[in-house]
């Protein structure tokens, strides 16, 4: 059987067997996802179901337009191989999808979207690479990791 414990305090996830002592230890990421349809809010259910934090930017600003709520609440619903509700944050801009998260970015996009996408979101992670390196009294990792 296995285990998954979540921690907001320590953002510590732990995945193993019960009694194995081998279980891995993975920091809580914060991840950003350009896209808003099935495939992204399916990648944001699964990330939170580890314990991450999923950031959501539409491109169109279409499929994130129902998410927020009166209250500036944003969540998804999933249903299937992961019943859960999930709470997501609404990036508003490439600026915010980059900076909003923890230099981990995953595009759940249609193949014809991702050089329209890609162009937004380039100028935006190179300055924020920049900005990182820049800074030495914040000691970060001055790379974005993308995942396609």
């Amino acid at each position: 059987m296995h285990r998954q414990r979540r921690s907001s305090r320590s953002h510590t996830v732990v995945y193993g067997s019960e009694g194995d002592d081998s279980s891995a230890h993975y920091p809580s990421l914060k991840v950003g996802i350009a896209g808003a349809g099935a495939i992204a809010f399916g990648t944001a259910s699964l990330l939170s179901s580890f314990g991450h934090d999923a950031s959501i930017w539409s491109p169109s600003g279409a499929g994130t337009s129902e998410l927020v709520d009166e209250e500036g609440t944003s969540q998804i619903q999933s249903t299937g191989a992961i019943e859960q509700i999930v709470n997501v944050r609404v990036a508003h801009s490439p600026n915010d999808l980059v900076r909003s998260n923890d230099n981990v970015l995953v595009l759940a996009l249609p193949v014809n979207g991702h050089k329209s996408v890609m162009e937004q979101l380039a100028p935006e992670i190179v300055q924020f690479i920049m900005d990182q390196q820049l800074t030495p009294a914040k000691p970060t990792n001055p790379m974005m990791h993308v995942i396609i």
